[in-house]
């Protein structure tokens, strides 16, 4: 997915290497919780209009829409942003 948003090689491997591990919590951000159920319908109204579209295709399609917790940057912009000064 990295290499989809235009993330440069080494930061995007370093970053895989450093999500191997996964902690489940409860979130601390109600907004971020209603931007992640906002991005889940947008996939399922998605694929409800086109249900053999690739899942990595419609991941970046996702990816690229704006939300308000970050400024209404995309997070595919923000993402290879930040890969890209790392």
């Amino acid at each position: 997915m990295l290499d989809g948003l235009g993330a440069p090689p080494d930061p995007a491997a370093s970053e895989v290497r450093s999500a191997r591990d996964v902690a489940y919590a409860p979130t601390r951000s109600r907004q971020v919780l209603g931007v992640m159920n906002d991005f889940a319908f947008m996939a399922s109204v998605a694929l409800a209009r086109e249900p053999h579209t690739p899942l990595d295709e419609l991941a970046l399609w996702v990816a690229r829409s704006p939300s308000k917790p970050i400024a209404y940057e995309s997070p595919a912009r923000l993402t290879a942003a930040l890969m890209r000064a790392a």
